[in-house]
């Protein structure tokens, strides 16, 4: 039964009335807030005395995740169980209102590796139970060493989907991200690994990756990652890794990219030469972001800020005129632009085409937000 003072309570696994769900909060006593100190283990609220450890993760009770909180006001009983076996030390806090514990411990909860060959699928993790958790960190890489050969893939789909349950096959919600591929195997100190953390959004997950090119590529590594903390919105980053191109010369300036924080590209240099189409791949991040790019006076070129596509670059369409979908264009002329975008969850790049005399520029590609 709650005091009305600081305690801590230990919730078990109980089997119905012979040995009752632990009572957390009485219904006409104070504000109480309870905390799971677990790391891993989910507790199940409800509102009865007689659930029972088999209802864990059924309409009848409420899940409060590792390292989670929740405020109850008092109005009504509360009580808790947790899943066949396990156990969980409870914090209650009387007329507490909000609560942020120091830190979170992410679990792991599944890892792959392996190619993925021309019009194939693969499951990275399928029908994984992630109730126990309120979000999730993942980190990847993929490379291929014959990515400047026409049809190898310059990003990946990534598609996370989350069901309610493992029987219906009815998703709840879906989200994709789409990652570049590097050409270098991975490294210590090699750009292009993928971070990323977002809200759960369902008791199970299956993550897939398709390859929609003509040759095959590899995943280096993908580590998944349960967490009780709470998170927003979905916000993956990825430095641009090494990577090849049909034809296009590669940016000869010199390069900032601070990809895991709110900068996708700062970039400072010279078009090499006249006649000259630079490719400049940007960072992996999503939402509204201010593109800016100054050129010097009379210089004749032509820039495009574009979405990548994943096989653009290959099949010889990377050009000013043709690159797709453009988020902005800048034709001809002297250029001191700035202009506001919304990125979405694909990187971006730049097309600068130099028609006149070499010339020096400058661009960045900066998230408004730092999520």
């Amino acid at each position: 039964m709650v005091a009305s003072s600081f305690t801590s309570v230990t919730v078990g696994s109980p089997a119905g009335t012979v040995a009752p769900a632990t009572q957390l909060v009485a219904g006409g006593g104070p504000t109480v807030l309870v905390f799971n100190t677990s790391s891993s283990v989910t507790v199940y609220l409800t509102d009865t005395n007689d659930s029972m450890s088999t209802d864990a993760g059924t309409f009848r009770v409420t899940p409060l995740g590792p390292m989670g909180s929740v405020v109850f006001n008092g109005t009504v009983d509360v009580f808790a169980v947790c899943a066949l076996g396990q156990t969980c030390v409870l914090n209650l806090y009387p007329s507490a209102i909000s609560f942020n514990p120091a830190g979170f411990t992410a679990v792991p909860l599944a890892s792959a590796s392996g190619h993925v060959l021309p019009g194939l699928t693969i499951d990275l993790v399928s029908m994984l139970n992630v109730s126990a958790f309120a979000s999730y960190d993942i980190t990847l890489y993929m490379h291929n060493v014959l990515q400047n050969n026409v049809g190898s893939l310059l990003t990946a789909p990534i598609v996370l989907t989350w069901f309610d349950d493992i029987n219906s096959g009815t998703p709840i919600y879906v989200e994709q991200w789409n990652p570049w591929i590097s050409n270098t195997p991975y490294a210590p100190a090699v750009p292009g690994i993928v971070c990323g953390s977002a809200p759960m959004h369902g008791n199970y997950l299956t993550m897939s990756c398709t390859n929609i090119g003509a040759v095959d590529f590899q995943f280096d590594f993908m580590n998944f990652y349960g967490s009780g903390r709470s998170r927003s919105a979905s916000s993956w980053r990825q430095q641009p890794p090494n990577m090849s191109t049909n034809g296009i010369g590669n940016w000869a300036g010199r390069n900032y990219n601070q990809t895991y924080d709110n900068i996708l590209g700062l970039f400072d240099g010279q078009v090499p030469a006249a006649l000259s189409t630079t490719w400049i791949p940007f960072g992996l991040g999503a939402g509204p972001a201010t593109f800016k790019i100054e050129t010097g006076a009379g210089n004749n070129t032509n820039i495009v800020l574009a979405v990548a596509d994943p096989v653009d670059v290959q099949s010889g369409t990377v050009a000013p005129g043709n690159a797709q979908p453009h988020l902005t264009e800048y034709p001809g002329g002297a250029n001191n632009s700035l202009d506001q975008v919304t990125l979405p969850r694909t990187p971006t790049y730049v097309v600068y085409q130099q028609s006149a005399a070499p010339s020096g520029v400058s661009m960045s590609l900066v998230l408004d937000n730092n999520d």
